[in-house]
């Protein structure tokens, strides 16, 4: 079954639908092909267990044998003896507006993970290995936002029963908060070292390879930029990727739906910035406007330059240690921000706005990186994965994402084995013209390493819902509950006015 081929998405609707409470999260049916038998089922509702098999149901992976004890919808996926990885979001452990109230829009709930699991195990009958991991933001408490989701309980369950399931986190470096709330930020030895990662470099087939004459001005938000420059020039695009990534045989990715201030909409290709062990390999924007050369804003701005130059400098002396010296510059941040405000000619920066032409880039090289790249490390001209994207929007985010999204009661779960595709097919239900998403459009569009060889007008949607069944990703009906309103960056494109 090859994923550049497929064309179909599933989508599981159920109006109201809820996240079950009690962990560890199991049915609350007996279904034939579960294997833990009577004793672990649950008395509370979970209709999200019902749904992630129905989504398997309705790709029709082994629908001959659905409703026996043989029925193994991921066999055609996952082989005796593979090693899996299954890839949440778990972006942070706490809503920056909402606090832990708001967590369910921002991460992948772990009730969505513990069915998909179940099925991972059905289909390995015994043998090979899962792991469950992520390399979420830097500040992120990983034991905080693992407890939070429940990872706990859930991997104590598995393990009474002889299944041991790794939790990673996969990055490298951590930031911590000190008294004066400045990140400081330092090598998190408790999780992995170096030794953990494989420098990947996919030089002039990186998508960033025709804007590499800009390379010293990539960046990504609160790192030092001088970093960055150990990862990329004009012929080397380098990514540091965990090992336990490289080594599956399949990536089951499980996204939870969201808007983005940089990249428009976060779905499947955009989940993949979690393979990483590191953001200084990650270019998120590059500086200055689009005069300049840069995605950064739109108009040029001395006033701009001078606050990303002070910000880079507070950003590089937290990474220092040097508390003091960043306490002045904010001090001297402030009335630059507002005299800034007031003068400014657009509202954007640090490329969070529809004209941010590096992000699309990176994440579609995690992709290529995910497919093509083999154990060592080394590109391929073959697909060296399997893959599976099943994206969380039972309760997804609206509005200011990724981080400070407006929760969205969706009670969507949608389905696929091509990520390009199944992104295409949740921002035309979310009211968001995929065409208009860098990300998505450049996923139809590459000519080597290729992630989709399905125009979009071949696409095919299959639902629960008849509203939902369509035959082609123009005809699919968007219910009014369902409107996202896009990040203030990406209202002028996305926001269904034009």
């Amino acid at each position: 079954m090859s994923f550049v081929t497929a064309q179909q998405v599933h989508l599981q609707y159920v109006e109201f639908a809820q996240y079950p409470v009690d962990c560890p999260y199991h049915p609350c049916e007996l279904y034939p092909e579960y294997p833990f038998g009577g004793e672990n089922i649950s008395r509370a509702e979970n209709v999200i267990y019902t749904m992630v098999r129905q989504c398997l149901l309705g790709l029709e992976l082994d629908k001959e044998r659905f409703g026996t004890c043989d029925w193994n919808p991921l066999g055609e996926i996952v082989s005796p003896g593979d090693t899996v990885l299954v890839k949440p979001n778990m972006v942070l452990h706490i809503h920056k507006r909402l606090g832990i109230d708001g967590l369910p829009s921002l991460v992948t709930h772990s009730s969505i993970t513990r069915a998909i699991i179940d099925y991972v195990i059905i289909a390995l009958k015994g043998g090979g290995r899962i792991t469950l991991g992520d390399a979420p933001i830097q500040y992120c408490d990983f034991d905080t936002i693992s407890r939070e989701l429940g990872y706990d309980d859930i991997l104590s369950f598995y393990h009474q029963r002889g299944i041991d399931i790794s939790l990673v986190d996969f990055r490298l470096y951590k930031s911590d908060f000190n008294k004066s709330a400045l990140v400081t930020i330092q090598p998190d030895v408790t999780n992995c070292l170096f030794d953990d990662c494989i420098a990947v470099d996919i030089g002039r087939s990186s998508r960033l390879q025709s804007v590499s004459c800009q390379y010293k001005k990539f960046r990504v938000t609160n790192y030092d930029p001088v970093a960055m420059l150990a990862h990329h020039s004009r012929s080397k695009h380098e990514y540091l990727i965990h090992k336990s990534v490289l080594d599956a045989d399949v990536v089951i990715n499980l996204p939870t739906l969201k808007t983005h201030r940089k990249v428009g909409l976060t779905c499947s290709l955009k989940n993949l910035v979690g393979i990483n062990g590191i953001k200084d390999c990650l270019p998120h924007h590059t500086r200055g406007s689009k005069s300049e050369g840069g995605d950064e804003y739109l108009h040029t701005s001395m006033l701009k330059k001078w606050f990303m130059d002070i910000q880079e400098s507070i950003d590089c002396a937290n990474i220092q240690g040097r508390s003091r010296k960043a306490r002045v510059l904010r001090k001297l941040r402030k009335p630059l921000s507002f005299i800034m405000n007031l003068l400014q000619k657009d509202s954007y920066m640090e490329g969070s706005w529809y004209g941010n032409d590096t992000i699309w880039r990176t994440c579609l090289d995690l992709n290529t990186i995910i497919f093509y790249a083999d154990k060592k490390g080394v590109l391929q001209e073959t697909v060296q994965r399997r893959y599976l994207t099943l994206v969380d929007a039972i309760v997804a985010g609206d509005g200011e994402g990724p981080l400070r999204p407006t929760p969205k009661p969706c009670g969507v779960i949608g389905v696929g084995l091509n990520p390009v595709v199944v992104d295409a097919v949740m921002a035309q239900l979310v009211g968001f013209d995929f065409n208009k998403i860098p990300l998505v459009q450049n996923g139809f569009a590459l000519d080597h390493h290729i992630l989709s060889e399905i125009s979009p007008e071949n696409i095919t949607i299959s639902s629960n819902d008849p509203l939902l069944q369509s035959c082609g990703i123009k005809g699919l009906f968007q219910p009014t509950e369902m409107a996202f309103t896009p990040s203030v960056g990406w209202a002028a494109v996305l926001s269904g006015k034009n």
